[in-house]
């Protein structure tokens, strides 16, 4: 897991590992992850997780969409840089 220290005030630990999975896999893959692999990846039952923790990464402004599409906003360059 992260350090503490390391993780925004508001998000939980899980939501920051799943924020910085995704940056690192867009940088991979140069595509976002699915709903299936973030649940593969993070060994949960179901993608319905996956679904859970992505919108909530959207309310707090993480993350935005563009009709099917996710995009990183500028705020997620301040606080998660890939390792």
């Amino acid at each position: 897991m992260a350090d503490v220290a390391d993780v925004p005030e508001d998000l939980t630990e899980t939501q920051w590992s799943v924020l910085r999975y995704m940056i690192t896999f867009l940088e991979r893959e140069h595509r976002m992850p699915t709903y299936a692999e973030l649940s593969e990846h993070f060994e949960w039952a179901s993608p319905n997780s996956a679904l859970t923790h992505v919108r909530t990464l959207e309310a707090r402004g993480y993350l935005n969409r563009a009709g099917r599409h996710l995009r990183f906003t500028r705020h997620v360059v301040k606080v998660a840089p890939a390792a």
